[in-house]
């Protein structure tokens, strides 16, 4: 025995000496392995050995007796019910939890469904509600409790006058044939329902919407991490209809008109009883993460503590559940801030940010894109920072353009924007889910950037909370902070021309819309009178410096005199000389020419209200649209508007930005009218001459109608390895707005798909046009994901500037490869077929 453990010790790890298993340990696992190896044998199919249903079910029906002893014993010693204690229009809806182990007695039929009965002590009735909506058993996370199974129970309706209502959750029942389970009667089983028809409408018209949106939320509303909020403020905001929410303090919710989704969109606010609102006062902005919603604030004890220790103005944004925070999410922070300034005394120079995983990326993204609104801000969290970015074979190896869709994506490629907001990072040294190292990543950027950081690291996971992390404190170190009105020193990072301002300085172009332009402005200490203004990749930019300024100092160029007092335009040519001129010329500004608000990439189209239409003789072509314009909000419809192209009016074409989803050959006569930024793909004569005859692309002096040039588009983009392209994709301005823009979908494929296939987190979105082929899975059913052919991007004046072959999306060589190769067997097997 001793040699054999020897043996098993020297050999056990012999690349890696520092891991070798002990003698002991050795022994043990050998001795477990004897030990168990029969068992382990029995449970798996032998060659030869019978595993007919029959035989299966004598072991289960062998095993049944244990199983029966053990449930014998199973209690459902609490269940929590939860209901509305306010309640409007419309029926009645209660919450069971019920512990988790219990579920599949319940999916199983030995435990009946538990009824609710409601009675009524005006009419001296008693009503039954039922369970129409199915269980939900929430999902488990590994290390915590097993989370409890919602079962959803709706009564009656109600009308006439307002009253309450006593309901009682009755207790469980075993089924039928199950009397083996024992159910006693559930604790806690009473709950009083208060109806308020008539006393809603005494409130004032002004504030009715909002209030309907408070009860709507608070009835209908899904529990949030396992529990419902309770809204003690709404009944004061009723018992003073006149002004239901001048005087209100803690947790309530408050609604803005959405005009994106056309609706109006709740969010959660706290007011702290300390507060003087007769005052200006501080504003915090909280993110949620991944799954959570706007009610986060309530939900979460962490987000909520303290309140009062530090008072400030809390407002929980989110009208999506996973969407990062730019574009439609970013706007819906935008508008809240707006909202909350319109209803309270907000000082603007104490405006703060802070959120969590999501939330934390989206605190940092949000700021640096809107770099004159925060004060401070706290981000818990992070990830995002692209490994390939840094990788320098991956650099090597990668398409410029590819790398250029990473540095775009990457989220500290705007982190210098940041430059007068302070900012705090909050990390968990064993967190899983946003490992540190982003965090550390970020960190040294920002010291790079020279932005005003500290940070944090605990030795927990993911969500860290009292008693490791306090969020006063942050609260605290908020108030030490407020925002420059005007800040000596700008730098600003830009993307795109939709975030192109801060504070002074204004981007109105950049010289290459695959790369980021880069200016920073300061004034020199030695000779204040003296602007210096480094930039790169800028086409023009205005400046309109808070002191005096006689002179500019560009790198490479001579001193620019100026007249104080006046804004200062500046226009870079291609060889980085610059140029001072008194109004910037047409060619930057006019509407062939990229410009803020219209000037791409594609994730610009989604910034703005947008309006998705099709072809509506085309099915698949409908039913990539309805795909395209589901989203994941939190409250109310699931879906952006959606028309077909006859339904789509002159109004709505000058007000909304588009998706248009059609065929190469369209047949609505506005459709045909307008240029498209991409010619008919495919490399072969047919499609050029059926190009060089669609209308309304005579070619101008600016490119075509719209800007564009499409027979230059379309040698620059034609390849080969894209003949089975069956979608295009391209940004566009709107040839029916001045302020709006279209994206152009042609799709060709024989199967509705949609543009989350893209990846809606992905750097796809950072392009202006893409070449793409939608799949089919192996056996020819349903969707098998997208191919990235192509891509590109337009230089200022709408026309090709750079492309790239391939997918740039991460890890979708290999995927490709796979497709190819099964693309190549399905080939094969039609042969055969057809022999």
């Amino acid at each position: 025995m001793d040699e054999f453990s020897r043996r098993i010790d020297g050999r056990a790890w012999p690349l890696c000496p520092r891991f070798r298993l002990s003698k002991q340990l050795a022994l043990v696992l050998t001795c477990m392995g004897l030990f168990l190896a029969p068992a382990l044998r029995a449970e798996t199919p032998q060659p030869g050995e019978d595993r007919s249903n029959a035989t299966e079910g004598k072991r289960i029906e062998q095993a049944r007796p244990v199983y029966r002893s053990i449930r014998a014993v199973s209690q459902i010693r609490q269940a929590r019910m939860f209901g509305p204690s306010l309640l409007h229009e419309g029926p009645t809806v209660f919450r069971v939890e019920i512990p988790s182990r219990f579920a599949r007695d319940f999916h199983a039929g030995r435990i009946e469904w538990p009824r609710i009965a409601i009675h009524d002590p005006l009419e001296d009735k008693t009503d039954h509600a039922v369970v129409v909506d199915p269980p939900r058993l929430m999902p488990m996370q590994p290390g915590r409790d097993a989370p409890p199974l919602v079962l959803t129970l709706r009564g009656p309706e109600y009308q006439g006058p307002d009253r309450t209502l006593q309901a009682t959750l009755e207790p469980f029942q075993a089924a039928d044939g199950h009397d083996g389970v024992t159910l006693p009667p559930i604790e806690s089983n009473e709950w009083t329902i208060q109806l308020i028809g008539r006393q809603f409408e005494s409130v004032h018209k002004d504030h009715r919407d909002e209030l309907a949106v408070w009860l709507q939320d608070h009835n209908q509303a899904r529990p949030i991490w396992n529990h419902i909020p309770q809204w003690p403020a709404i009944e004061t905001a009723l018992s003073r209809p006149e002004h239901p929410y001048h005087h209100l303090r803690g947790f309530m919710i408050r609604a803005y008109h959405n005009p994106q989704l056309r609706r109006l969109t709740p969010y959660t606010v706290y007011v702290p009883e300390s507060l003087d609102l007769e005052e200006p006062v501080p504003l915090m902005i909280l993110l949620h993460g991944s799954g959570g919603d706007h009610r986060n604030l309530v939900a979460d004890y962490a987000a909520g503590q303290r309140f009062d220790k530090h008072p400030m103005l809390i407002a929980n944004a989110g009208a999506f559940h996973q969407q990062e925070f730019r574009h439609m999410a970013l706007n819906n922070v935008r508008w809240v801030i707006e909202d909350m300034k319109k209803k309270y005394n907000v000082d603007p120079s104490r405006i703060y940010l802070q959120g969590i995983s999501l939330g934390g990326r989206g605190t940092l993204e949000a700021a640096s894109l809107m770099p004159d609104v925060f004060a401070a801000i706290s981000a818990q969290g992070i990830y995002g920072a692209i490994g390939t970015f840094n990788d320098p074979v991956a650099v090597l190896n990668r398409d410029p353009f590819a790398l250029a869709m990473d540095a775009r994506a990457d989220i500290r490629g705007v982190l210098p924007n940041l430059s007068s907001t302070a900012v705090e990072l909050v990390y968990g040294w064993k967190d899983d889910s946003t490992p540190p190292l982003h965090a550390q990543k970020v960190i040294a950027a920002l010291k790079l950037a020279m932005v005003n950081v500290r940070d944090s690291g605990f030795d927990t996971g993911h969500n860290i909370s009292i008693p490791d992390y306090d969020w006063a404190d942050t609260r605290r170190w908020f108030l030490e902070h407020r925002k420059p009105e005007h800040p000596p020193e700008v730098r600003l990072r830009v993307g795109n021309l939709r975030f192109n301002r801060h504070a002074w300085v204004q981007v109105h172009g950049l010289s290459r819309y695959d790369r980021m332009g880069d200016v920073h402005a300061f004034r020199l200490s030695r000779d204040p009178d003296v602007l210096e203004v480094r930039a790169t990749g800028i086409l023009a930019a205005t400046f309109d410096p808070p002191f005096e300024v006689r002179r500019i100092r560009v790198p490479g160029n001579p001193p620019i005199s100026v007249e104080p007092g006046k804004a200062i335009h500046l226009i870079w040519d291609e060889d980085g000389r610059v140029e001072r001129v008194d109004e910037l010329p047409e060619r930057i500004v006019s509407r062939t020419s990229k410009r803020p608000g219209v000037g791409g990439p594609m994730w610009d189209i989604f910034s703005e209200p947008v309006l998705f239409v099709y072809e509506d003789h085309h099915p698949a072509l409908r039913a990539s649209a309805d795909a395209g314009a589901r989203w994941d909000m939190t409250w109310g419809d699931q879906r952006l508007p959606v028309l077909a192209a006859d339904e789509v009016t002159e109004e709505l074409r000058a007000t909304h930005n588009l998706v248009i989803y059609t065929r190469p050959e369209p047949r609505a006569d506005w459709l045909r009218a307008a240029a498209r930024p991409y010619p008919l793909l495919g490399a072969t004569e047919r499609d050029e001459d059926s190009n060089r005859d669609r209308p309304g692309e005579a070619e101008t002096e600016g490119g075509a109608a719209n800007g564009m040039n499409p027979s230059v588009l379309r040698d620059a983009i034609r390849r080969p390895q894209w003949r089975d392209a069956n979608i295009r994709m391209a940004i566009a301005p709107s040839p029916w707005s001045a302020n709006h823009s279209v994206l152009w979908i042609e799709s060709e494929s024989p199967r509705p798909w949609r543009l989350v296939e893209l990846g809606w987190w992905d750097r796809w979105g950072h392009a202006d046009w893409l070449i793409a082929e939608a799949r089919l899975d192996p056996r020819g059913r349903g969707a098998g994901g997208m191919n990235i052919l192509g891509g590109g991007s337009f230089d200022h004046h709408w026309r090709p500037q750079s492309e790239m072959n391939g997918d740039f999306r991460p890890d979708t060589n290999r995927l490709i490869h796979i497709d190819s190769r099964v693309r190549r067997m399905r080939e094969q097997l039609q042969g055969l077929d057809e022999e």
